[in-house]
């Protein structure tokens, strides 16, 4: 028997070989002792409960577990012992216990990465839309672990407001109409009783549609101009030409197929757009068109009619040409987005007073259900081209205004 100190645990020899383990109890703590190998010190407890001799490993001695540390973790547990009550049998049933419980908690990652799962075997997502989930995703990382129950509408706000500050107030309601889809998918498909939905009504910020970034008449001969000027790539000054003529989203128009486009016919299907292969499209071609695209495939021996060998996809993604962006914006004070080039062809349409319905077809925009008479309208391919013709004689009006009715000469 002795008091343990630190210089007494230090001086006490190791045993010779692993048989000859000797064990030492303080004379201070009854049922506190220390197991002497061959190799290390192991401090220990044991007591009788019940008639049955219980005895625990505390752990080795080191500068981790030091004599004090051990000694009040074993004057705990003998604590626990004298009640009847098996300290670490307890702990081993919390552990299960907590174990069990986040086991059946919808954490936000889970709840996610369900709704994405569920989302891709009915819609099968384009990879835009899934690059876009990903990125709103991101900005709530770092609620993964946290129980979706215990989002609290104070945290959404917070959240929210940390968002539009820090990278802007599009992405911040961006990811919260993201999650309160994900919360309500939560509820109703995957049958979890939840408090309601932490989303409210005033948590948005203000947003301005896009076709405010539609360019103006006479901004867009300068744009015209900056594309020689600035881009030397002429299949990137023809992806933002071809963008403007029709109307395509970025993603669609790069990553346009060879074998989707038909000269003779005059058409240029898209199979994939926003929305999936259910919202596939035809696109009637005018003769500017026709003529930009046959000059684009001269060369061109790939299936893609934009072309890259530094992208995995094997087509350009979004242009990025940072100088045409800064020299249009100091010339006439326009910010120029790739998306602001299909507003401008809408805006365009709208002002030579084309059919609606006829643009929502150009431009693959969806018919409201509640709209009776769009859901009649069926106007084809051919009978898209008139409109579509009209709108490309007012563009080459609009940017070479000295050139109205002819095709305009392109640098290549």
């Amino acid at each position: 028997m002795a008091n343990f100190t630190k210089t007494y645990i230090d001086n006490l020899p190791l045993a010779a070989n692993s048989k000859e383990q000797k064990v030492y109890w303080d004379d201070k703590l009854t049922g506190f002792g220390v197991v002497v190998g061959s190799r290390s010190k192991t401090f220990i407890v044991q007591r009788d409960v019940r008639g049955r001799a219980r005895r625990k490993k505390i752990g080795r001695y080191s500068e981790a577990l030091t004599v004090a540390k051990a000694k009040a973790t074993a004057d705990t547990w003998l604590g626990e012992l004298a009640k009847g009550i098996i300290p670490w049998e307890a702990e081993e049933a919390k552990r299960k216990e907590e174990a069990e419980r986040l086991a059946n908690i919808i954490t936000l990652k889970k709840a996610w990465d369900s709704f994405i799962k569920d989302k891709e075997k009915t819609e099968k997502l384009s990879p835009a839309t899934l690059r876009n989930y990903k990125y709103c995703h991101k900005q709530l990382e770092g609620w993964d672990n946290t129980d979706i129950s215990k989002i609290t509408a104070k945290m959404v706000k917070a959240k929210h407001t940390d968002i539009g500050t820090k990278k802007g107030k599009y992405l911040a309601n961006s990811v919260f109409r993201l999650f309160r889809t994900v919360y309500n998918y939560v509820i109703d498909e995957l049958d979890v009783d939840l408090p309601r939905n932490p989303v409210r009504k005033g948590l948005w910020y203000e947003e301005h549609r896009r076709e405010q970034n539609a360019m103006k008449d006479d901004v867009l001969p300068v744009f015209w101009k900056l594309l020689d000027e600035e881009i030397d790539n002429p299949l990137r000054r023809d992806y933002y030409r071809l963008v403007l003529f029709t109307g395509l989203r970025r993603a669609s128009a790069s990553s346009i197929k060879v074998e989707d486009i038909d000269l003779k016919t005059k058409t240029l299907f898209i199979p994939n757009p926003k929305g999936g292969k259910k919202k596939a499209f035809a696109l009637p071609l005018s003769d500017y068109l026709c003529k930009l695209i046959e000059g684009m495939l001269e060369d061109n021996d790939t299936k893609w009619l934009f072309p890259s060998r530094n992208s995995k996809s094997g087509h350009i993604m979004e242009p990025k040409e940072p100088g045409l962006v800064k020299k249009l914006e100091e010339e006439t004070g326009h910010h120029l987005m790739i998306h602001g080039l299909r507003n401008t062809f809408i805006t365009v349409a709208a002002d030579l007073n084309i059919n609606t319905y006829a643009i929502k077809l150009l431009v693959n925009h969806s018919v409201a259900k509640s709209d009776v008479t769009g859901g009649y309208a069926n106007l084809d391919v051919d009978r898209l081209r008139e409109p579509m013709q009209r709108i490309t004689t007012r563009l080459l009006s609009l940017v070479k205004p000295d050139t109205e009715k002819k095709v305009v000469e392109m640098k290549r």
